[in-house]
């Protein structure tokens, strides 16, 4: 099913991939709380029926994707006739690039947000990023993409919209000395380095500061998430590594910084609320004209407003990647560049599900998606094609020392079962 690609030509009608998701349902809050200035003309899902039938009962959207057929199946017989709904990639690709779509929130966990964010783009529709996994594993192909389009991406992710923001604030990055992402530490900063390999799912799911999702909670536990944000910086802002760092600030009150040669460092500080950063992004894409600065579109984003005489002080500090090596790998993959983010972001997938099923322990995480980069031999991404290849490889491979650990795992407790 394809559309004809129409250029973005009405501010405010927006297709959210991953509506169920948390920041697709916070996208959803900002909406509400901002009466008449958006239609949702596309609604993407997974497998979570009752919420996103709920959803198109309140929004009217013009189509919904599942992205599992089972799932498409009982929407449409819970919805009837009156929605249009399809299911598989194809279909979410197809909301991506919806004839009458201005702003795509781009909120898909994974590697599977990038066939719908490239679809996007090539229909010059502007995209809402909240999926760091596209831009880490082909940076370079969006960035090809972007050149021969008319979108514009504004980043959702709280460090990098907040980073855009204070770069907005000087125009230009000529003088700009280093970028800084600040990370909560996650529910394990305090935890002895010896006691990480025993907490469970449970626990690592559990963050601190902020509401999210199972996958990308445990990525803030090893602190990947913080490292593949590292390289999103990268891609987005045209950074070398040396030039993006990482504080480790568990208020989650300054969210992202600019330094410049001069000695000013720009902040930018919210509570930590995700529609914040959705309100940003949305507000600006609202503009006739994205590439100027945003003025009398701003929308509210319903967050209480901060109060820092409240907060007593704040406390920053250097990442430990001895404790978290996670952070270090994802520098060294930035260095090796080429397809090695997309081979360590899709190794991290699988070590993350393993993890989330029970099958291996938490530091075994970092250890398979670093035995993954090493084993990966360094090849450049010219195609799409490239990076599904190396995808699929590093899956595999993650799948295949997974396997191995549970054999020998098999093995040793038939030693012990023996001598007993």
């Amino acid at each position: 099913m394809k559309h004809e690609c129409i250029a973005p030509s009405a501010p405010g009608t927006l297709a959210v991939l991953g509506s169920t998701g948390s920041i697709g349902r916070q996208t959803l809050q900002v909406v509400r709380d901002n009466p008449g200035r958006f239609k949702i003309a596309c609604l993407v899902a997974n497998t979570n029926v009752e919420l996103v039938c709920a959803q198109a009962r309140e929004f009217s959207p013009e189509f919904i994707a599942m992205a599992d057929p089972q799932a498409a199946q009982q929407v449409r017989s819970e919805l009837g006739p009156d929605f249009k709904v399809e299911a598989g990639e194809e279909a979410v690709s197809t909301a991506a690039a919806w004839h009458s779509v201005h702003t795509v929130v781009c909120a898909v966990v994974g590697f599977a947000g990038f066939a719908p964010l490239l679809s996007a783009i090539a229909c010059g529709k502007h995209v809402a990023l909240a999926n760091k996994e596209s831009l880490v594993a082909a940076g370079t192909l969006v960035h090809k993409a972007l050149e021969q389009s008319t979108s514009v991406i504004v980043p959702v992710d709280s460090e990098h919209n907040s980073v855009f923001q204070c770069l907005l604030g000087r125009g230009n990055t000529s003088s700009l000395r280093r970028i800084i992402l600040t990370a909560s530490g996650g529910p394990f900063l305090d935890l002895d380095a010896a006691l990480l390999a025993r907490v469970r799912p449970e626990q690592a799911i559990r963050h601190p500061r902020w509401s999210m999702g199972r996958k990308i909670s445990v990525d803030s536990a090893t602190l990947m998430n913080k490292g593949l944000e590292v390289i999103e910086a990268s891609m987005l802002f045209n950074l070398p590594g040396d030039k993006i760092d990482v504080l480790i600030h568990p208020e989650s009150i300054v969210h992202g910084l600019a330094e410049y040669e001069d000695g000013t460092v720009i902040a930018a500080l919210f509570e930590t609320d995700m529609r914040v950063p959705i309100a940003f992004a949305l507000s600006y894409l609202l503009s006739a004209d994205p590439a100027k600065l945003p003025g009398s579109e701003a929308l509210s984003s319903g967050t209480a407003f901060l109060s820092l005489a409240e907060k007593k002080s704040l406390h920053f500090s250097a990442p430990n990647i001895g404790k978290f090596p996670a952070l270090g790998l994802c520098y060294r993959a930035l260095a090796l560049g080429g397809g090695a983010p997309a081979a360590l972001s899709a190794a991290n997938e699988v070590a993350v599900e393993a993890y989330l099923a029970d099958k291996i322990g938490f530091m075994d995480i970092p250890a398979i998606a670093g035995e993954v980069l090493e084993l990966y031999a360094p090849r450049s991404i010219n195609t799409a094609n490239d990076v599904v290849c190396i995808d699929s490889w590093a899956r595999q491979c993650a799948s295949n020392i997974l396997l191995e650990q549970n054999r020998n795992l098999t093995s040793l407790r038939s030693v012990r079962a023996e001598s007993r």
